[in-house]
């Protein structure tokens, strides 16, 4: 698949169709890039989520000796997400997507400041939904150079082409 440049418009010829989805059942989905996690995605994603000493009681947290350096698990778990957006190859047009939950995670080695992961999702179900199609992939996020990964997931995603229904395209008044 071509690297996404997310200043143009999709080009349908690089994607798979919504409607046509089952074809790519237990295949890879997409591999990423290495990316470094950073000190500052950390501290950005704990002051998003309130869970800092001004914010939060992080007591038990702060007890590891290691606390500062690593990553939070639940940083990783919104990394799949963002993955998912830049690339995944489902996609129609007029298509969007909203995360739809975590079905299973396990986090089987800390992740630290300065280490590199990607994520490899392979599409393991597609099924109908009242609002459109839910789509179920299991996601890798590997950490360079260690034998066991940072995250093992299986994740939804609500998918749909055109408008919620009932709901006023111009949001709440």
């Amino acid at each position: 698949m071509v690297a996404q440049d997310f200043a143009s418009p999709r080009n349908p010829a690089d994607y798979h169709p919504l409607s046509r989805a089952e074809e790519l059942l237990g295949k890879q989905l997409f591999q990423t890039g290495w990316m470094q996690a950073k000190r500052k995605h950390m501290t950005l994603f704990h002051d998003a989520i309130e869970t800092n000493p001004e914010d939060s009681d992080v007591t038990i947290c702060l007890s590891n000796p290691e606390a500062d350096n690593i990553m939070d698990g639940m940083w990783t778990m919104s990394m799949v997400v963002n993955f998912h957006f830049n690339h995944n190859p489902i996609w129609s047009p007029g298509m969007w997507a909203l995360f739809h939950g975590i079905e299973k995670a396990r986090f089987p080695q800390p992740l630290f400041v300065g280490q590199c992961i990607r994520c490899t999702a392979t599409l393991i179900e597609v099924r109908e939904h009242r609002y459109g199609r839910i789509v179920v992939s299991d996601n890798l996020v590997e950490i360079q150079g260690e034998e066991r990964p940072a995250l093992i997931a299986t994740t939804s995603a609500l998918f749909r082409i055109g408008a919620m229904p009932g709901k006023n395209a111009a949001g709440p008044t």
